[in-house]
């Protein structure tokens, strides 16, 4: 009965002891010291050191204000006549809208090939030589069909446009990490 006792008693005041009320001016002082700011306040990205740094002149901003454009517009070009490619039985419009849509593309490497390129930009550059490649087949095969269209011939364009978008992926991956390394975008 006594352990009993003990026990109920060391049960009914160990809570009482541990909750120790604070005063009202105790409460006002914690409230006070957990006013700062919140939010996040952690280290800044490699793009934002990169940018401190000053790592990127104006050549390589320009170049990759250009580049960028490109990789948009090739997107926006290839994204465009997907359609060319769910329907077999295309005729000679699609094909022909697809066929100055990479003349188009064409023009457009020209000019970005005819700018200087930094040396930053070299790995890029092989990737987008790789991209031509793939544009330059692609073309030729479109170029080679007539109506009616040969399976052959469709599944060998749709290869090469798919390998195109791959090359494309690649080519955007590059140019971002290079533009993040140097603290450009």
């Amino acid at each position: 009965m006594k352990k009993c006792f003990t026990f109920l008693l060391i049960a009914f005041l160990l809570p009482l002891a541990a909750c120790q009320v604070d005063s009202e001016s105790q409460m006002i002082e914690d409230s006070q010291k957990n006013e700062r700011p919140l939010g996040f306040q952690g280290v800044a990205s490699d793009k934002d050191q990169n940018r401190r740094k000053g790592l990127a002149d104006e050549q390589m901003i320009f170049y990759a204000d250009k580049s960028g454009q490109y990789l948009s517009n090739v997107i926006s070009y290839l994204e465009n006549h997907a359609f060319f490619f769910e329907n077999p039985n295309n005729e000679t419009d699609a094909l022909q809208s697809f066929q100055q849509a990479l003349a188009e593309i064409r023009s457009q490497t020209v000019e970005l090939i005819n700018t200087e390129r930094p040396k930053a930009f070299n790995g890029f550059h092989e990737i987008h030589l790789s991209l031509l490649v793939e544009l330059d087949v692609l073309d030729r095969i479109l170029m080679d069909m007539r109506a009616p269209i040969d399976t052959k011939q469709y599944h060998s364009a749709r290869v090469h446009y798919e390998n195109a978008i791959i090359n494309y992926k690649s080519l955007e991956r590059e140019w971002f990490s290079v533009t993040e390394e140097f603290g450009i975008y």
